[in-house]
């Protein structure tokens, strides 16, 4: 007798809170680096990471709360300012 068992498991979410706080932890030694060594070059870097981190973030809370509007993508809903942000890391 056979038996199946199906269930899926999502682990993206996880996967980009990692990411997110990686990052993170990463832009703030970066920057205190560079600023022990007075090197624009690494703090430059650090505010590069920064930006992945925001998108990082908001991507994360998107997945979260995801835009569930009929008018997807529209200013006029709720939900527009946040597809409107997230079309910067992915698509709404």
């Amino acid at each position: 007798m056979a038996h199946q068992h199906n269930h899926t498991h999502s682990h993206a979410g996880n996967n980009i809170r990692i990411a997110f706080l990686l990052n993170l932890g990463f832009t703030l030694f970066e920057a205190i680096g560079g600023l022990y060594v007075n090197s624009v070059a690494i703090l430059s870097d650090a505010l590069h990471d920064l930006g992945d981190s925001f998108s990082l973030g908001i991507s994360w809370y998107l997945q979260k709360n995801p835009v569930s509007s009929p008018m997807r993508g529209s200013l006029m809903d709720t939900g527009g300012i946040r597809c409107s942000a997230r079309s910067s890391t992915a698509w709404c």
